[in-house]
């Protein structure tokens, strides 16, 4: 593991963005994203409350 990491700025306008579980953090990062431009798509088995600029797959996540 590196000493120390170096930030990173990305251009996420209309880049397809995927996170994985909707739990507090999850939600977090989903409305970061969303709120960068990404089109964002949260995979969790639980429903959750709709949040703007953001799609959920109500299904495990399945990596293959």
């Amino acid at each position: 593991m590196p000493a120390f990491l170096y930030p990173v700025a990305l251009d996420l306008t209309n880049r397809v963005c995927v996170v994985v579980g909707g739990g507090a953090v999850g939600a977090r990062r989903a409305a970061g994203l969303a709120a960068a431009g990404a089109r964002v798509t949260v995979v969790d088995p639980a429903p959750r409350a709709p949040e703007p600029g953001v799609a959920h797959r109500n299904e495990p996540f399945d990596p293959s």
